[in-house]
């Protein structure tokens, strides 16, 4: 899984409007068109397991309090949350039976071999973080977040047509 937002799309994510002004880009190359959707927690379905409730929770807080949150981000809070979950879920069974395990093969022996816990805990983990960089919420990432501005949602023409 690449860093493309746009399935198909080769090259780096590109850079919001905002990003671009701050960084004195040409006037020519930005959006002044890009939509803007205010600050806003988004909601989180009734499913989700207490762990990755907790985990959105908290992240859903340390990015409004960045300013980088909107109702759309919902589904990368979730897949954050949902790799945090599976992630401490995977770390517990390691825990429990250590990275290495002993089992019979097909022939009947003992071999000794890797905990198949030790993959779902590399991939779970590289989703998570893959989702907090979405977010800003790494030490890289956070330096190139430029916070939203407060929309007042009369102003914002989407939220009209949606009322």
């Amino acid at each position: 899984m690449g860093p493309s937002s746009n399935p198909g799309s080769r090259g780096p994510v590109p850079k919001p409007s905002a990003v671009k002004a701050a960084r004195g880009t040409s006037k020519k190359k930005i959006n002044r068109r890009e939509p803007k959707i205010g600050v806003a927690a988004p909601t989180m379905p009734d499913d989700m397991t207490e762990a990755a409730r907790a985990e959105a929770r908290r992240l859903t807080a340390e990015a409004m309090t960045l300013r980088v949150l909107t109702r759309t981000d919902r589904g990368v809070i979730l897949a954050a949350a949902q790799a945090y979950d599976v992630w401490q879920q995977a770390e517990k069974s390691i825990r429990k039976r250590g990275v290495l395990i002993r089992e019979r093969n097909v022939g009947g022996n003992l071999i000794t071999k890797a905990n198949p816990a030790t993959k779902i805990v590399a991939d779970a983990w590289r989703r998570y973080v893959s989702a907090l960089c979405q977010l800003g919420l790494t030490p890289a990432m956070r330096q190139r977040v430029v916070a939203l501005e407060d929309t007042d949602p009369r102003d914002d023409p989407a939220a009209r047509y949606m009322q």
